[in-house]
């Protein structure tokens, strides 16, 4: 039966022949193209996700990026600081010069913002010429091949990248932080303030600048955070900035008009209370309200008393603004520089505290975080924002303590919450 269905297709069915050849031809076509495509899929990169740390709270921000850091993360910390430091052997800035444009400092954060990248463009060369023998067999070998010439304006050079985290934390870090080339979270972390060229560091034009490398950076595929990290407590934040200049700067830097040190430096005498805290209120302000220009009222907030309360928490929460979700792998080390930095109430290191309270009455603010116990609790500040966009404190407001399981929230919801909260 099957012989003469055949013949009887040989004899006049030709063309339904050709027919069947070409439909069996097409779905095979078709079958292949789906198996590529899926191939594709499965070989295709996960998208890459960075942040970008504006910050005003050194200590606790150095923590925050090592702590990261030593979870697999890669956020180059002070990436914008104190470049001409680390200058190859005894060359002068002229040498250098095309490194400080406006457009080559930008061309550093977006680059770090796109892949991991070391500390500063002249981090790697720094680093491998005080290599010592403990260091990484990793480091070793990166400083073995090192070109020195590769991480130049505009920094897009692969050999500038530092994928195994070997050079993005300190300046003499001996080891490398990455099992894996490709960190769950890369990013850059820097004073908000940082210099770009000519261009006013307080400006709303400094600002476009770095929202225009993240628009950038985002366009081109990867998910970019914007995190502010600030001080919500400025009383602390005064007397720490004082205590930290004696012991690591000068201990001639003080005014004695204003305020200065008790014979044994334990304490302060403040004899012009208004100027020694109300700057701090207004630069609180200012990096909130640079912040909000960079990245809008969405972007990230995170304080100095976050991460004091909690570093795992404040990291994890960094981590729950992207989605897919990522955990992180260790648990905290203890932070002496953090936890030690004069932790107790206000009134230990003023000898003439009430004297400062009776000066301070026009600032309840001031007063409530004078009287205040714990330097980890962080405060709603009586943020005013006008139509505009334009910031200020409203210095007669008194201010409130926020709840102490959020460590981060978006700008914006920061400053509705002091009408909900205080």
């Amino acid at each position: 039966t099957y012989m003469s269905s055949m013949a009887g297709l040989s004899r006049g069915g030709g063309n339904q022949l050709r027919m069947i050849a070409t439909v069996l031809l097409l779905c095979f076509l078709e079958g292949e193209a789906v198996l590529s495509n899926k191939q594709g899929s499965l070989e295709q990169k996960p998208q890459r996700r960075s942040v970008l740390i504006l910050k005003q709270a050194r200590t606790g921000s150095t923590w925050f990026c090592e702590e990261a850091n030593n979870r697999g993360l890669h956020i180059s910390q002070e990436s914008m600081l104190n470049w001409d430091h680390f200058f190859p052997g005894n060359k002068t800035m002229d040498d250098f010069e095309e490194y400080f444009t406006k457009e080559s400092r930008l061309a550093w954060v977006e680059q770090s913002l796109t892949r991991p990248m070391p500390k500063n463009p002249f981090a790697q060369q720094d680093g491998c010429s005080r290599i010592r023998k403990a260091a990484a067999e990793t480091k070793k070998g990166l400083c073995a091949t090192l070109d020195e010439n590769a991480c130049a304006p505009p920094f897009k050079k692969e050999a500038c990248s530092d994928f195994h985290g070997c050079f993005h934390q300190w300046s003499a870090q001996n080891f490398c932080m990455h099992d894996s080339k490709e960190p769950s979270l890369l990013g850059t972390s820097f004073s908000y303030s940082s210099e770009f060229g000519d261009v006013n560091s307080q400006s709303v034009e400094h600002a476009k600048l770095l929202k225009d490398v993240v628009d950038k950076v985002r366009k081109s595929g990867v998910d970019v955070q914007v995190l502010t990290q600030s001080r919500s407590n400025v009383v602390h934040w005064a007397l720490s900035k004082k205590f930290h200049s004696y012991k690591n700067r000068d201990p001639a830097d003080k005014v004695k008009s204003e305020w200065e040190y008790t014979k044994d430096h334990s304490k302060l005498i403040i004899h012009d209370p208004e100027k020694f805290f109300i700057p701090k209120l207004v630069s609180a302000s200012e990096i909130v309200e640079h912040s909000r220009h960079v990245d809008g009222g969405d972007s990230a907030l995170m304080f100095y008393e976050d991460i004091g309360r909690n570093i795992n928490s404040t990291i994890d929460a960094l981590l729950k603004l992207f989605e897919p979700k990522t955990t992180h792998q260790t648990e905290a080390t203890f932070c002496n520089n953090c936890q030690n930095q004069h932790p107790q109430p206000p009134a230990d290191y003023i000898e003439n505290i009430d004297e400062v309270l009776n000066k301070m009455k026009k600032y309840p603010c001031i007063v409530r975080q004078l009287r205040h116990e714990n330097k980890y609790d962080t405060f709603i500040l009586p943020y005013v924002l006008d139509k505009h966009g334009k910031f200020r404190m409203d210095l007669s407001k008194d201010c409130c303590v926020a709840e102490s399981s959020t460590y981060i929230r978006s700008i914006d919801d920061y400053i509705k919450s002091y009408s909900t909260t205080c």
